[in-house]
């Protein structure tokens, strides 16, 4: 009677040690991705809006120094130090030889800066020549007018064509060249009275979200690149 039991028992145990494996077997099996692969575009984005940014940082309250302006890349410095300098911060798109320059600190996220930038003013983007540009930052630097109207932050993008350039001093813009950048509405129209509403076009106003724009902006040019790599690819 207990032999009988016993087997009773096996008989179920591996009835059930069947089943088990059989429900294991229709699980999906997750693949494990090779430590070299390449990261998707939608990660790519991902990484690009969440990167952290920080700027060459020179005093920009009237003393003196070789440089009043800065310069932006990333890093994954603390962004408290961004606080602490209340400075000017230029901005970029993607260019991966961007940032593999080595900088000075100064940081905030990007997330971080665009928030704060969202809470200002609506964002303007517009295409300026370098006297214009020049003119209005030596105004507003020696008057403190962008600080006092509490404009703490002023981005400069790349000139144009190039994405994800830098922009260093204002005495090195060069007069013949138009540079592209991003502003609040606010500190657009002290630009138009600083230069006389003349060498300013406006190209975009953001009424949505501007890492959308951002995205759209990379995906543009990631179809220009790739054009030309298939045009260079196609000469024989």
């Amino acid at each position: 009677m207990r032999t009988r039991s016993q087997r009773c028992i096996l008989l179920w145990g591996l009835f059930w040690i069947a089943i088990l494996a059989q429900g294991c077997a229709w699980l999906p099996i997750q693949d494990v991705e090779p430590l070299d692969r390449s990261p998707s575009e939608e990660e790519l984005r991902e990484l690009y809006l969440d990167e952290r940014v920080f700027m060459v940082q020179n005093p920009v309250d009237g003393s003196k120094a070789t440089c009043d302006f800065c310069t932006v890349v990333m890093d994954d410095l603390r962004a408290e130090a961004f606080a602490q300098t209340k400075s000017y911060v230029a901005a970029s798109y993607v260019d991966p030889h961007f940032f593999d320059m080595e900088w000075n600190a100064g940081v905030l996220s990007r997330r971080e800066f665009l928030r704060g930038f969202r809470a200002q003013d609506t964002m303007v983007v517009a295409d300026v020549m370098g006297p214009t540009l020049r003119t209005w930052l030596a105004t507003s630097l020696a008057e403190n007018a962008i600080r006092q109207s509490g404009m703490r932050i002023t981005v400069l993008l790349s000139e144009p064509p190039q994405v994800g350039s830098v922009l260093i001093q204002r005495d090195v813009l060069d007069p013949q060249k138009r540079y592209r950048i991003a502003t609040t509405r606010q500190s657009l129209a002290n630009m138009l009275d600083t230069a006389d509403s003349t060498g300013v076009e406006v190209i975009w106003t953001a009424p949505e979200a501007i890492e959308a724009w951002l995205i759209q902006q990379n995906e543009a040019e990631r179809v220009l690149r790739t054009k030309t790599d298939q045009r260079v690819m196609s000469i024989n």
